[in-house]
């Protein structure tokens, strides 16, 4: 199922993220609304739900490699 891959690259990154002090809440807070909403409709993440959470890891990733 691909919806524990997305629970699981979310989750991934979370100790990296947080260690760096970095607030994570609002990837928290959407990927978790994706999670349900993917567990209320029965369904695997859609293209446009794995951009959103690679485009917010990326970016969280970007804060933490600048000078």
């Amino acid at each position: 199922m691909q919806a524990l891959l997305y629970a699981t690259q979310l989750l991934g990154m979370l100790p990296s993220l947080l260690a760096a002090g970095k607030n994570v809440a609002d990837l928290v807070q959407s990927g978790n609304a994706a999670l349900k909403a993917m567990a209320d409709e029965n369904r695997d993440p859609t293209p446009a739900e794995w951009d959103a959470l690679n485009a917010k890891i990326k970016a969280l990733q970007d804060e933490l490699h600048a000078p």
